[in-house]
């Protein structure tokens, strides 16, 4: 599986090697259960167990010292999730593993709403000495997520008063992003409806 690995960030990080400044090389490896912290549903972690994060950044780093390299997930405002991120990065600095950031992704719904957790988030990785990029970003009128797997999604019409709520939520996310412009380097958008 790392021979595989390896060819394939290989073929990737060379042809594209003029062309990009950096790669999310780990992608939603953390659990969105609060019961188990990796995803044990992932045929990376079934067949390499925990290991395979740190040896995806070590072989990235090994092919261009010189690029950028992220681990990326969703639902980091989420208390627990948000925990187990910090503590697997925390635990691959220690061990010297190469990376330089974390791709926070902005998949939020605007029922559940809240900025203090979006800057708890900030703050907690920049401790880190993470760069820190929004990835992914959009705000759904609809209620949905990983905890919501077995409901069915909250549906409701796109009316002015629902235009002028999600307006202001955007706002308030990119006055947080404002506030934060030392520690945030890039915001990236998500689509065009949810």
């Amino acid at each position: 599986m790392y021979k595989r690995l390896e060819k394939y960030l290989t073929a990737v990080m060379t042809h594209f090697k003029p062309d990009v400044y950096c790669w999310d090389v780990v992608n939603e490896a953390i659990s969105g259960l609060d019961s188990e912290t990796f995803c044990t549903q992932s045929d990376w972690y079934k067949t390499c167990g925990t290991g395979f994060v740190e040896k995806a950044f070590r072989l990235a780093h090994k092919i261009n010292p010189d690029v950028k390299l992220f681990y990326n997930d969703y639902d980091m405002v989420n208390p627990v999730k948000r925990q187990k991120v910090y503590n697997m990065l925390s635990a691959l600095l220690k061990k010297g593993v190469p990376f330089n950031g974390i791709g926070i992704q902005g998949h939020w719904n605007m029922p559940d709403f809240n900025p203090s957790e979006i800057q708890k988030t900030i703050d907690l990785f920049a401790f880190l000495g993470l760069e820190i990029q929004i990835t992914e970003l959009d705000l759904s009128i609809y209620r949905h997520g990983p905890r919501l797997i077995n409901q069915t999604m909250t549906k409701q019409p796109f009316t002015t008063y629902v235009e002028n709520e999600q307006a202001e939520q955007y706002k308030q996310i990119f006055d947080i992003f404002l506030q934060n412009k030392g520690k945030i380097t890039s915001v990236t958008f998500w689509g065009v409806s949810r």
